[in-house]
């Protein structure tokens, strides 16, 4: 053992009895106390830590979401664009085939097709002939909103609630 142990237990041995347990209680309980700090602390930075890691996953899967999204867009504009392109190659090849061509817009003869009056469309059956007409006017109830309904509802005569009413 060394000089300054055994001088230390020289000194213990001289203090009261008493004195030696309080300080023996004091080490152990100051043991327990930095224990259960200790612990207190690596839950918590445990969960921290945990939590840390599920926002960071989050953001991944979000991430993965969007580039998901922009290839499923990119994919789909893709095979738009081939169809877009196998339309004109057939019409093309169709119309090499049968030596057909666009025509032009001044080539086409437009001509006004008249209707003559006493032509028009059919009439339209009659389910009810005793019905009014229309009127461009719709009532009131039909055109209410939600607060001229509680304005209504407000100035409404009610009778007094029990609390006031005495």
């Amino acid at each position: 053992m060394s000089a300054w142990r055994i001088r230390w237990q020289r000194r213990l041995s001289t203090w009261p009895l008493h004195i030696q347990r309080y300080w023996a209680r004091q080490r152990w309980v100051s043991t327990q106390v930095a224990l259960l700090l200790g612990l207190f602390l690596v839950v918590v930075l445990a969960h921290l830590y945990l939590a840390n890691q599920a926002v960071i996953l989050w953001e991944d899967i979000r991430t993965m979401q969007y580039d998901a999204w922009r290839m499923w867009w990119e994919v789909a504009t893709m095979q738009t664009e081939l169809a877009q392109r196998d339309s004109a190659h057939e019409l093309e090849a169709v119309m090499k085939e049968t030596s057909l061509r666009w025509p032009l817009p001044d080539e086409v003869l437009f001509v006004p097709a008249a209707v003559p009056p006493e032509q028009g469309p059919p009439p339209l059956p009659v389910l009810w002939p005793d019905a009014q007409p229309l009127t461009p006017h719709i009532p009131p109830e039909y055109t209410m909103t939600l607060s001229d309904y509680v304005r209504w509802w407000w100035q409404a005569d009610r009778p007094p609630s029990p609390a006031t009413h005495r």
